[in-house]
């Protein structure tokens, strides 16, 4: 049953992203009801819409929060409408709880290049550390982002290579298949994917997601068809909500932001150990994603420093974990009481927070390839795919994310949301209907 069961979203009107706003509003439980008539508005009670979503600019005089929906530019893709569809349930379940959300969602893709210098490139990511490179059977996109993965490229490759010398690296990856580089990649840690991946992978299988139909898992399962029950409102107040970010880089962060502009006190949490990575890239960009949130640091080594943290998210209705399952077993969190409790925990992940992969590596840009987001390869000449924009799964899931944590708050029960980068990406990038 979905988080928003019992409760109806209107829209009101026609375009491009009726169809893309519907499909999000009906993930998250909610009845859609399709009026292109004032007439029509006098049969409904006023208590049956959680609020509407105004594609024509005519709908005047309700009762309940009305966003007014945007057209995308003509030649926008399935993928931009899906979106903008997106920004449209964040605006609506922002302005239900009573503030006006300040969003762009397209915009959101390149966000960071407007802080850096970074520069789109032919086959190496708009950040400069993910590369397009050919296995025997296959493209596959290698993120060393950490000084250590370039440390394992010949613990991957079975011999010494030297990753100065960038040839003899690609010659070695010729030789091998992309299920080799893969397992191996996943024993040491390694962020490494095949282009277009598998549908039909164990990951995928064990999810539920092998044609990725949600972009989030709610308790363990895939959405599926809407029930309806008696509509449950609350009066809760969202400026006395506290999010607690236990989240880096910029998925996490970028979701705690969404929610700090929605109305939400968010807690940055950081160990002192291991601060958030994101912090060695642009100043201006990190300030970006987590000004306005209050800080919060702990040691992660230290029994006192869990001991505070433990006690943090005790006291917070909202955990943004951005971290693989076992770092929380490890630290004596329990997520299960957390959700029992009534509060929704937020696991980002690259490939989810359950399922054999559970435990794998990702960054945005090859969870995106392995989604198949790329600007596809030249068939005929033998060109290299291209990263289809800056790391884009970790804006997509970001947003996403605040979505489904909008609408876990609006539920009355806690729930575990839980958001694979890659999922995210495969939902947005799915052919259109």
């Amino acid at each position: 049953m979905g988080m928003l069961s019992g409760h109806s979203v209107l829209l009101f009107g026609s375009g491009s992203l009726v169809a893309p706003v519907d499909e999000l509003v009906g993930l998250l439980g909610a009845e859609v009801l399709h009026i292109d008539d004032q007439r029509a508005l006098r049969r409904l009670a006023r208590a049956e819409v959680l609020g509407a979503v105004d594609f024509d600019g005519g709908l005047e005089g309700a009762g309940y929060p009305i966003v007014r929906g945007r057209e995308p530019s003509p030649e926008a893709l399935v993928r931009e409408q899906r979106l903008v569809a997106a920004e449209l349930v964040a605006k609506l379940l922002s302005a239900q709880r009573g503030v006006a959300l300040e969003l762009d969602a397209v915009a959101l893709l390149t966000e960071r290049m407007a802080h850096t210098n970074f520069e789109p490139n032919d086959t190496t990511s708009v950040g400069g550390s993910a590369t397009m490179i050919s296995a025997a059977n296959g493209w596959m996109a290698l993120n060393l982002a950490r000084p250590e993965d370039i440390e394992l490229l010949p613990a991957l490759l079975g011999q010494r290579v030297d990753a100065a010398d960038w040839p003899s690296v690609r010659r070695a990856f010729a030789e091998r298949t992309t299920a080799e580089l893969e397992n191996q990649a996943a024993l040491l840690g390694l962020p490494l994917a095949t282009v277009g991946g598998a549908a039909s992978d164990e990951q995928a299988i064990a999810r539920r997601q092998q044609r990725a139909t949600s972009p989030w898992l709610i308790d363990g399962r895939v959405p599926g068809p809407r029930r309806l029950r008696p509509s449950r409102y609350l009066e809760r107040d969202t400026n006395s909500l506290k999010v607690l970010e236990l989240a880096s880089l910029w998925a996490g962060p970028l979701c705690g932001r969404i929610l700090r502009d929605a109305g939400c006190a968010v807690i940055k949490a950081e160990s002192t150990v291991r601060p958030d990575g994101a912090r060695r890239g642009s100043p201006t960009f990190f300030a970006a994603l987590n000004d306005g949130k209050e800080p919060f640091r702990f040691d992660h080594t230290d029994p006192a420093g869990l001991d505070r943290l433990r006690q943090r998210i005790a006291d917070a209705d909202v955990v943004i974990d951005g971290s693989r399952p076992r770092v929380m077993d490890q630290w004596g969190v329990e997520r299960e009481a957390f959700v029992r409790g009534g509060g929704q925990w937020v696991s980002i992940t690259g490939y989810g927070a359950t399922g054999p992969w559970a435990n794998r590596v990702a960054f945005g840009d090859d969870a995106a390839a392995s989604a198949g987001l790329v600007t596809p390869a030249g068939a005929s000449t033998g060109e290299p795919p291209r990263f289809y924009a800056d790391a884009a799964a970790d804006p997509m899931t970001g947003l996403y994310a605040a979505i489904a944590t909008l609408a876990g708050m609006a539920s009355g029960s806690g729930h575990h949301l839980d958001l694979a980068l890659r999922e995210v990406a495969g939902f947005v990038n799915r052919p259109g209907s």
